[in-house]
């Protein structure tokens, strides 16, 4: 028996010098759906935690420099814990131990998940394309269900 193969759509794209790729599987619609949903929940996560960060500072100011420093600890640690639930969000969208290939041993800052996400859009950009191009041949007029 011959059998068939179905093309998933799925992209590996290389994250770092050691060869390590990460795999995009742009024919699954809800993909794309997470990965956008994922990019607004970034978004609104540093607006929220800029406005947490306003009012910590605010209240260390009325506390003198005791305050002040305690809120910088309390600060980055706000940052330190958005940076690790979006860490597990990122391996859970695009695979396991996908933010240990691509940013190493940190827990990376809201300027490189989301220089992470711009750096994929062209990847999805050219897949769109193609895949218009690919439906073309779908279409009731070429199929003759005109």
């Amino acid at each position: 028996m011959a059998g068939i193969r179905v093309s998933t759509g799925e992209k590996h794209i290389e994250v770092n010098d050691n060869g390590d790729y990460i795999t995009l599987n742009l024919n699954d619609n809800a993909f794309l759906d997470r990965f956008f949903a994922l990019h607004e929940r970034i978004q609104g996560m540093v607006e929220e935690l800029a406005g947490r960060e306003a009012e910590l500072r605010a209240s260390a100011r009325d506390a003198g420099a005791e305050g002040l420093d305690s809120s910088r600890k309390e600060i980055f640690s706000l940052y330190k814990e958005a940076g690790g639930r979006i860490r597990a969000e990122v391996d859970t969208l695009f695979g396991e131990y996908t933010c240990q290939k691509v940013f190493g041993d940190i827990t990376p800052s809201f300027e490189l998940f989301f220089d992470f996400f711009e750096q994929l859009l062209p990847y999805l950009e050219e897949f769109a394309k193609e895949k218009a191009q690919r439906m073309r041949r779908y279409s009731a007029a070429r199929t003759g269900n005109v």
